[in-house]
């Protein structure tokens, strides 16, 4: 930018451009046209290197929408697809579209079925014709006549297919009719155009190939999209970023030879080892030998040398981790001092600024009497979550209810630690359904008690995992750890325990607080015989602790809360791992449980008796639903940052510069 003047070409050659693209064009792009972050296709560079028409976005929806094959589509894909301008889609996406998302990512599946789709999800124009088209294209079958076609056509034909059913779909989500310059001259229209030449290629072949099916009608026309390079043709600019062997012949006013370290400029060889070693180094094959890639980087220096009158190199000091040192071959050149410029990124300016506004953001925004409204009549599910986010950082309750963020994570596989919990809690529920009582639990022989636990297990795993249904080996495992770990439970625990029934299995229940109607629901509750009740709730995953119940702030809420519906004589934990099975919480005095790990309230909190206690977080948790509802929403996480670590409101919150802060002090 320093040295720029209308009519002098500058050149900036990289060695290894390929693997720096990316970081190129983002880099260039922030520091010579702040503006394109806003106007994506405005540049005043050239790139040189030609990727694959296959990456281009327009093109790889194109190709991942005609490789679908069955009807059923991963949601991943399905999302990609009704979020894209490509498809006619618009975007941001629609009040609908964005309900829709929510709806799919809220049931955590993986995949859907496009036969079920309308029933099951709606009815929305724009997405009910993009399904019936994928339908018909999976079963083989014309878009108008619906009736099937022909397996073996030749190539000219399945091209025909392709334009239709992508036509159908509405890409590439333009008119046609355009013929503005501009419209010309876009990458939109440009990638058009050489997909048509692909798909001549493919016609082009009929007399090779023949009447081929579909499936290798695709596989040979995705190969020639993902071998056909593209490169967007622009106005000539002044600045050109080339590579070493692609700069050859060209001369420039200003240039600059980066990426000269001692790893890249002499390249390390590459022999291909299906050449024969005596062809590689008589024919001097590129790649082939250390002194090969020793002469071709030399000549290439003095080349560029001569291409320009103003020549400077430069080289990392560093890439990743490993420290890089400068090339042996531009070692004698001499050294300029640094010059550090000022940077035109538009965030580095914004920092720059000395006339800043200054904010001083309020504390409290209070809720709305709309919002007021909705939490007292319609309530919050899982409402222990809420107090729970306002005690470990006010901004994460804020950012979760009152701005709707929440980000529903689509699973990454198809059983995670989520699904586990849910069939060990629902085989629980089923067995003391059953078995109601420690008597009947008492009665069981070995062999009926590890009966049952099959069957409930295995009945518990079609409720709650219903992605692994014909995946009958992992279920056959996963059978058999549950049932180990609850197995161990019962005769490490529930064995030995004093005499008790089941009062309550999975009791769905409201609190209010300070005007906010939660919605819970509790996992088990017993009736001990002349003591009273005890709340149960099961933890399979990290180490739950009764601790939190007695802290200033309650980090773990869920049982307190329970104590609210129906006053007991204690509460409990019951941690179900493998070969470690815990049963820990906080009672009455004189509450026999067996094998239990008693908190003892009144050393802890100070409280003289169990109703003291109750009444002291029933005045806690009103005033955690309090402050909610006030508007408290500093960014204030509790334990110097440590609820941050698996927060996805990070980004929102940028609160990574405050824990940066407490982490060095």
């Amino acid at each position: 930018r320093s040295i720029f003047k209308p009519g002098k070409r500058i050149g900036i050659v990289v060695p290894e451009l390929e693997k720096y693209i990316s970081l190129l064009k983002r880099e260039l792009s922030a520091e010579l046209v702040p503006n394109s972050i806003f106007k994506p296709d405005e540049q005043v560079f050239n790139i040189s290197l030609a990727l694959p028409l296959s990456q281009e976005p327009m093109i790889k929806v194109a190709i991942d929408l005609l490789n679908i094959k069955s009807a059923t589509i991963t949601i991943n894909k399905f999302l990609s697809f009704i979020q894209s301008p490509f498809l006619g889609f618009a975007y941001p996406p629609s009040q609908e579209i964005s309900d829709l998302e929510r709806k799919l990512r809220k049931r955590r599946i993986l995949s859907i079925s496009l036969d079920q789709f309308e029933s099951t999800y709606g009815n929305i124009p724009q997405i009910k014709r993009l399904v019936e088209v994928l339908r018909s294209w999976v079963s083989h079958k014309d878009l108008f006549t619906l009736s099937p076609y022909e397996n073996n056509l030749l190539p000219s034909e399945w091209t025909e297919k392709i334009s239709a059913v992508l036509k159908a779909f509405n890409w590439p989500g333009y008119s046609k009719d355009s013929t503005s310059h501009q419209f010309v001259l876009s990458k939109r229209h440009q990638s058009f155009e050489t997909w048509k030449n692909c798909l001549n290629q493919l016609s082009s072949l009929n007399q090779i190939l023949g009447p081929i099916n579909r499936e290798k009608a695709l596989e040979y026309f995705t190969n020639i999209v993902q071998n056909t390079p593209f490169q967007i043709k622009t106005p000539e600019h002044s600045i050109q970023v080339v590579g070493l062997l692609e700069s050859s012949g060209m001369q420039f006013d200003h240039l600059w030879i980066m990426g000269c370290h001692s790893e890249a400029l002499p390249a390390h060889p590459e022999p291909n080892p299906f050449i024969p070693y005596e062809i590689r180094n008589k024919f001097s094959i590129p790649r082939s030998n250390s002194q090969r890639e020793l002469e071709f980087a030399e000549q290439s220096l003095k080349r560029l040398i001569v291409a320009s009158p103003d020549v400077h190199c430069s080289f990392p000091l560093h890439e990743g981790d490993m420290d890089l040192e400068i090339s042996p071959l531009i070692k004698s050149f001499p050294n300029i001092d640094k010059t550090n410029y000022l940077s035109k990124r538009i965030k580095d300016h914004i920092l720059t600024l000395t006339d800043l506004e200054e904010l001083t953001e309020p504390e409290f925004l209070p809720a709305t009497d709309t919002e007021k409204r909705l939490y007292s009549t319609e309530g919050i599910s899982s409402g222990y979550a809420l107090l729970k986010d306002q005690v470990e950082c006010p901004f994460r309750a804020f950012a979760r209810y009152r701005l709707n963020s929440e980000r529903h994570q689509i699973p990454e596989v198809d059983y995670d630690n989520l699904d586990r919990g849910n069939v060990i809690h629902k085989a629980l529920e089923l067995f003391w359904f059953d078995t109601v009582d420690s008597d009947t639990l008492l009665e069981l022989s070995k062999d009926s008690l590890e009966k049952q636990l099959k069957r409930y297990v295995r009945e518990a795993l079609k409720i709650c995992s219903i992605r692994t249904t014909n995946q009958t080996q992992f279920n056959n495992l996963e059978i058999e750890r549950n049932i180990r770990v609850i197995h161990d439970w019962l005769l490490a625990i529930e064995l030995k325990r004093p005499s008790f029934r089941i009062h309550k299995l999975e009791k769905s229940i409201s609190i209010n607080l300070a005007g906010i109607k939660l919605l819970l629901r509790i996992d088990r509750i017993d009736e001990i015989p002349g003591k009273g009740l005890l709340l149960i709730d099961y933890k399979a995953g990290r180490d739950a602790k009764p601790t939190e119940w007695f802290a200033e702030k309650i980090r773990s809420p869920q049982l307190p809360l329970y104590s609210m519906d129906e006053p007991p004589a204690g509460l409990a934990y019951g941690h179900l791992v493998i070969g470690k099975p815990e049963f820990k919480g906080t009672t009455i005095p004189d509450f026999p449980l067996g094998q239990f790990k008693n908190h003892d309230f009144k050393k802890i909190t100070g409280c003289s008796s169990w109703e003291e206690l109750l009444k002291h977080w029933k005045t806690r948790l009103n005033r955690v639903a309090d402050e909610f509802l006030r508007g408290k929403h500093t960014v204030a996480p509790i334990n110097k940052g440590e609820p941050c670590r698996y927060c996805e409101f990070d980004s929102l919150c940028r609160v990574q510069e405050t824990l940066e802060t407490w982490e060095s002090d």
